[in-house]
């Protein structure tokens, strides 16, 4: 097992090879953690891997349950926060209780401007779901994806948003 996921963090590490660095002076910190009760860990694990090796500020965590995730949101400024399903099954049927975290975590953080993005197999799967779950759909996230390939730019993509930057003029 060991040996399986340090070959795929290589790959990841490979993958992420031509990947520009972030510009910015400051790079954006983004909290990567799996949906509660989530068994399969990996889809977060690689999101902040090539996140990481673009040049942003991953913070993986695997918080036990709902109230130590809203604790990293409330107690550190977040930019954006990525909450990841299995990348092995669609689970399609926990895009309600995926709502709930999103909008737990956004009542929580110090950002009022949080990013919230969602991956999951049934974004890549039936494109579009992604329509249907994103903002003001099943799930209230900013931005959905299919697979950490897109990670960076779907993140990078919601934090540019017309919206996020009349929401902060205000």
């Amino acid at each position: 097992m060991t040996l399986g996921l340090i070959r795929l963090q290589a790959i990841a590490r490979e993958f992420g090879t031509g990947a520009p660095w972030f510009t910015a002076t400051l790079s954006p910190v983004v909290l990567v953690a799996p949906q509660r009760g989530e068994a399969h860990m990996l889809g977060a694990a690689l999101d902040a891997e090539l996140l990481w090796h673009a040049g942003w500020n991953p913070r993986p965590d695997f918080p036990a349950n709902s109230r130590a995730r809203d604790g990293l949101v409330a107690s550190a400024w977040i930019d954006a926060f990525d909450l990841s399903l299995t990348t092995c099954f669609e689970r399609d049927h926990r895009l309600g209780e995926v709502g709930r975290t999103i909008a737990s975590a956004r009542r929580a953080s110090l950002n009022p401007n949080l990013v919230v993005v969602v991956s999951c197999r049934v974004f890549s799967e039936h494109p579009e779901a992604s329509e249907l779950a994103a903002a003001g759909g099943r799930t209230g996230a900013d931005a959905t994806f299919g697979s950490a390939s897109q990670a960076e730019s779907t993140i990078l993509q919601a934090l540019r948003s017309p919206l996020r930057e009349w929401q902060a003029a205000r």
